[in-house]
């Protein structure tokens, strides 16, 4: 089994978690996209982790060669019952609503506590988030989401996160997609790349190629699905505006276009 995720590892991942959480027909778009990114030769079974594998199994039905490919793959490893459920462990990140209320209504060191769990849990990605969207270096990225996600904690009202049901990641996404001038972030490479780019995969290389010939609101939940890890329900809160509200379905079909455009092009 490979040491650490793929791509393709995070893509099935993304896919998975994104569409089916909070979505009645989710399942039907996972297993659209894994079958076109299994169909067009992007994504190898042998690559791919147990944990992805067995997301494939789940999603897909019997007949249908991802499964096969992906059950034939388990088996050649020799996967257990107990160790696939061991591989679907902690999958999903659990809601942090209790400790986040317990850290805005207890004293400064309990709060500093908190937002010490908080960030463990949300900037990884919101600092991935920042450094892709904006070919930003390591660096800059990872201290401009500490900034964001402190301001953001410091700030939160708990009626406002009884009001968002505890969702502390679309309360926070909320605020750094309106914080964003999205009219001037890069369409393509700089001349002189981050330093990171130098460390990617060729199919993530490749991933933003062509999601930077994406049209600009569907890069946008792309962005927010795959490198910040939202499921459709919380991309529709955090792109939302005052002007027009925009629903789970909505940003499942978006990002739905979007997969189907990029995987078309890689």
């Amino acid at each position: 089994m490979p040491d650490n995720p793929s791509f393709w590892d995070d893509f099935v991942r993304r896919v998975f978690a994104g569409f089916v959480e909070g979505n009645p027909d989710g399942l039907d778009k996972t297993v659209s996209l894994l079958a076109l990114a299994f169909r067009r030769g992007l994504m190898d079974p042998a690559t791919l982790d147990d944990r992805s594998l067995i997301l494939c199994l789940l999603a897909c039905s019997p007949g249908d060669p991802l499964y096969q490919a992906a059950d034939k793959e388990l088996i050649r490893r020799g996967v257990s019952p107990e160790e696939k459920g061991h591989a679907l462990t902690g999958l999903c990140p659990r809601r942090m609503s209790d400790i986040l209320w317990l850290g805005i209504e207890r004293h400064a060191l309990a709060g500093d506590l908190v937002f010490q769990a908080v960030a463990q849990e949300h900037a990884p990605n919101l600092s991935k988030f920042y450094s892709r969207t904006f070919m930003m270096a390591r660096g800059a990225a990872e201290a401009t989401a500490w900034i964001h996600l402190s301001q953001v904690f410091t700030s939160v009202k708990l009626g406002t996160l009884i009001e968002w049901k505890g969702d502390f990641a679309a309360i926070l996404y909320r605020r750094v997609v309106r914080a964003i001038s999205w009219d001037k972030i890069p369409t393509a490479w700089p001349s002189h790349p981050p330093g990171w780019a130098n460390g990617i995969s060729e199919a993530e290389r490749r991933f933003i190629d062509c999601s930077h010939k994406v049209q600009l609101e569907r890069r946008r939940v792309l962005y927010l699905s795959f490198w910040a890890g939202l499921n459709t329900e919380q991309i529709g809160l955090a792109v939302t505006s005052k002007k027009k509200r925009t629903t789970p379905g909505e940003a499942a079909l978006e990002l739905v276009q979007g997969w189907q455009e990029v995987l078309g092009q890689m």
